[in-house]
């Protein structure tokens, strides 16, 4: 029968055991907030509760503890707290290096880079790198995740070749492991490849590599996690070697996903509207200006678009001043102004601002 005092240690324990685990479950929804405060607890609870398994179980919460404080920005506290992790896997591990190590050098990396510290970054994603080889070789998919994290470091040094070059030899280890499409990083790869490629200027170099990340994106439905200034840099580069209808196919996609600006709206339906009028096909109700106007409602742009394009290219120069006097919204005045000065419709600009303060008067009496 075991002793009150038993029963009592092994209560705790499973309690530490308890509050770990809910808080590791907040820093997966990342809610950093819930996450310390387990977390803090979990570390209490294992070190009041002595046990030759006390130094592992702390760790593994410091571990997790190091990580809240990177997703809160904390990155000094951050790199504290993987110090204290890497003191107590040389007492855990006598020494050697085990995978686990490799990956306590990426976080490390990654606090440094967020840092702007780039050069220590280097350092521990280099001392990751190596570690994680010798406990798994060369061509395991892990090593291709710290490539990919040296690739992204030398993206923000402003080295793209060599941004580039990493990239690749992520992709080689990944492919070696039949890893490709469905696989994250293989994917988060080859829109870096594109990326380097772009900020180098060698957007015929890149177009092969954008047209496979993008048809696999498009097949996954993953456009909501794609890069998207690289999809915008690319599709600019479309129209400017004249395959504006393939940019526009490839608009849509980014259009309706959650990483979309209201220029890709504009951009669509310059597009759209260049097209003689018998070979334009009505859009669906997403891909609209009033849509965009529901998505985007402070910019300026989409409201120029529609007076521009319902109104002045039409001129139905009455039936705007009609649709202005009864807009209570100040951006379509501000815009029908912005245009007709663009345009140089000086006469209708005159109307509209006289229309526009007899109607402020007619408030103010």
């Amino acid at each position: 029968m075991a002793e009150e005092g038993e029963v009592d240690s092994t209560q705790k324990q499973l309690k530490a055991f308890a509050t770990h685990g809910i808080g590791v479950m907040y820093l997966k929804k990342k809610e950093t907030g819930p996450a310390k405060k387990y977390l803090t607890e979990s570390i209490v609870l294992h070190n009041e509760n002595k046990s030759s398994e006390t130094l592992k179980h702390v760790t593994e919460a410091t571990v997790n503890l190091g990580l809240v404080e990177l997703y809160d920005g904390n990155y000094d506290k951050s790199i504290e707290n993987f110090d204290i992790v890497l003191k107590g896997y040389n007492e855990i591990y006598f020494g050697q290096q085990p995978h686990e190590l490799g990956n306590l050098y990426t976080n490390i990396g990654l606090a440094y880079r967020r840092k702007k510290d780039y050069d220590m970054a280097e350092k521990m994603y280099r001392k990751s790198l190596v570690i994680k080889a010798n406990a798994v070789g060369w061509d395991n998919p892990v090593i291709s995740v710290t490539y990919m994290n040296l690739g992204t470091l030398e993206m923000f040094r402003k080295n793209y070749q060599k941004s580039l070059e990493y990239n690749e030899k992520c992709i080689e280890v990944l492919v070696k492991n039949d890893r490709t499409d469905e696989d994250m990083y293989y994917r988060m790869a080859l829109e870096n490849v594109v990326q380097s490629y772009c900020e180098q200027g060698k957007f015929a170099e890149a177009l092969p590599t954008y047209r496979r990340i993008f048809n696999i994106l498009v097949k996954l439905n993953q456009m909501n996690n794609c890069l998207p200034g690289a999809h915008r840099k690319m599709i600019n580069h479309l129209i400017d070697i004249g395959e504006k209808q393939e940019a526009a196919d490839k608009l849509i996609p980014l259009i309706r996903c959650t990483k979309s600006k209201a220029s890709e709206y504009v951009t669509f339906h310059k597009l759209y509207n260049d097209q003689p009028a018998d070979k334009r096909q009505q859009l669906p109700d997403d891909l609209t200006l009033h849509a965009a106007i529901k998505r985007f409602p402070n910019d300026n742009s989409l409201y120029k678009l529609v007076i521009k394009h319902d109104y002045i290219n039409t001129e139905q120069h009455e039936q705007l001043l009609q649709f202005l006097k009864d807009s209570s919204q100040q951006l379509w005045w501000n815009a029908a102004i912005a245009v007709c000065k663009e345009e140089g419709l000086k006469e209708l600009r005159d109307q509209i601002e006289q229309l526009e303060g007899e109607l402020i008067n007619d408030k103010l009496t």
